[in-house]
């Protein structure tokens, strides 16, 4: 049979052998770290890969896939996003979804949430150094963050925790 070369098949097929391709790249590097660095666990091995080389998740998610996302986040994940909300997680609009970041100093505790969030496709890439210079004292604090993609699952929440006073969410 022959190939077809329709607009949405053919970028179908691409996007498809674009995902082979980078997985078969991404398990090679893992291989060759594993054998570079054996003593080292594998989940420490994929936390250095991706905070060297980038996310393995999407970039981008269609409104089609934030919706079944944004349907689909267990009631686990749902509280930890309310604890988050009640500590130091902060929700914000960004276009016409909102988006939750990640802020803390723990480093441990933030790849815990960047894991549990990342199991379920809803953040972009992995947690970043932040260091931020205090100027009056001269200190350098030292954090860690991530956001997650914008889903209408956080416009919900930033709806119901945020209210207009003044004209203006706060």
């Amino acid at each position: 049979m022959a190939p077809s070369f329709e607009r949405g098949r053919s970028r179908w097929n691409l996007s498809i052998t674009m995902g082979i391709y980078r997985l078969v790249r991404i398990f090679l590097v893992l291989v060759a770290l594993t054998l570079l660095y054996p003593t080292t666990s594998t989940p420490e091995l994929v936390y250095s890969f991706m905070t060297v080389f980038g996310p393995l998740s999407k970039c981008y998610l269609r409104p089609e896939e934030k919706a079944a996302i944004s349907k689909n986040i267990p009631p686990e994940i749902q509280e930890v996003i309310t604890g988050m909300m009640l500590g130091d997680g902060h929700i914000r609009m960004h276009g016409n979804d909102a988006h939750m970041g990640i802020h803390q100093k723990d480093k441990e505790f933030v790849e815990l949430l960047w894991n549990m969030f990342n199991c379920i496709g809803i953040v972009k890439a992995a947690p970043k150094l932040n260091t931020h210079l205090n100027k009056r004292d001269g200190n350098t604090t030292i954090s860690y963050i991530f956001y997650t993609f914008t889903l209408p699952y956080f416009t919900t929440l930033f709806n119901q925790w945020y209210k207009v006073i003044d004209g203006k969410k706060g």
